[in-house]
């Protein structure tokens, strides 16, 4: 049989061999043709376990999300809101700001900084201010997020595995840490 071998992790749900998985990016539909963990052929995989599965002919590389086909497939996201705090960053950040992106195994995403909704107050996590500008190290806030290119990110409370994201510099230091609140996702 030819097809690609993949190596992944089962972060939800169950794998079996001759279902229809849908890889994002690139919105490919595939089956998968066979599963084997430790060298041993498997029928299904469930979370948890770390798996070889053969797909026909699917180019899946770093940063690519494999789901259900029929059932919540994966989507690209158009934004996203997120809750941010912000770590070591030396200036100010204000809309428009763009940053880098790593969140499940997709790394150095382009992002833009859209919106501030909310500033959080760090010790009660009440929201404080509405529309505030700038964001500065130390702070908390609800912000929206612009990928510049295309991710798939799922909301924290549903997938916690693809929920959590880091914000980096173009000099790669870290400046904030999150997780996804909300999502808007192309419907193709």
């Amino acid at each position: 049989i030819n097809g690609n071998v993949s190596i992944g992790h089962v972060e939800s749900g169950i794998v079996k061999v001759g279902q229809q998985i849908e890889i994002v990016p690139g919105r490919i539909v595939k089956g998968v043709q066979c599963i084997e963990r430790h060298g041993l052929s498997q029928t299904e995989a469930i979370p948890g376990q770390t798996i070889t599965f053969k797909t026909n002919r699917a180019r899946i590389r770093r940063g690519c999300v494999c789901g259900d086909a029929l059932v919540d497939p994966p989507r690209i996201c158009i934004d996203f809101v997120g809750l941010i705090y912000m770590l070591n960053h030396p200036g100010e950040i204000t809309v428009g700001h763009t940053a880098f992106l790593d969140i499940h195994t997709a790394t150095y995403i382009p992002i833009e900084f859209k919106l501030f909704k909310n500033k959080i107050e760090s010790h009660s996590g009440k929201r404080m201010q509405q529309n505030i500008l700038p964001l500065v190290s130390g702070e908390s806030c609800i912000v929206e997020l612009i990928p510049l290119k295309p991710v798939c990110v799922e909301q924290f409370r549903d997938y916690p595995q693809l929920g959590r994201f880091v914000i980096r510099n173009k000099e790669q230091l870290v400046i904030a840490v999150g997780v996804v609140v909300s999502v808007n996702k192309a419907n193709k």
